[in-house]
């Protein structure tokens, strides 16, 4: 289905704010990198906290409030969780097990044994800056 005017023009819309944003996240990535190494750093000067207590780091110009352990809940028997949903074939259903926790404790070769792979995933997209001779050399067939 071809799109009308209309859509076409907030495609363009779409796409080039797109573009910005992905540019602006690429010039971001080793600040993100660089923010997570100091968070790392600031929490390893707090092995022994207790979780429900915060503490204050400070520098010349921030302070930064280490705050409490959050809230993590797991399952005290997985057992138990599997005959409360209504059995093993209900439990499958509901669960997905990762990659990365099955190889911890099978190995990677035995993991990927019993997988399947197909192209089903989402897609990437890839914004690239349109250069403006080409725009304009379009631009000037479409008025002849």
């Amino acid at each position: 289905m071809t799109p009308t005017l209309d859509e076409a023009a907030a495609r363009k819309l779409i796409v080039d704010e797109f573009g910005i944003l992905q540019a602006e996240r690429a010039r971001m990535a080793p600040h993100e990198k660089r923010y997570e190494f100091l968070t790392d750093e600031i929490r390893s000067w707090y092995p022994d906290l207790a979780a429900d207590a915060t503490a204050i780091a400070a520098g010349d110009i921030y302070a930064v409030h280490v705050q409490e352990r959050k809230i993590e809940k797991s399952w005290r028997s997985i057992t138990a969780v599997c005959k409360a949903v209504g059995g093993a074939k209900v439990f499958q259903s509901l669960a997905e097990l990762t990659f990365k926790a099955c190889a911890g404790v099978i190995g990677n070769t035995k993991a990927e044994a019993l997988q399947t792979e197909a192209r089903t995933g989402n897609r990437k997209l890839v914004a690239s800056p349109i250069p403006l001779v080409i725009e304009k050399a379009v631009e000037l067939d479409k008025a002849a």
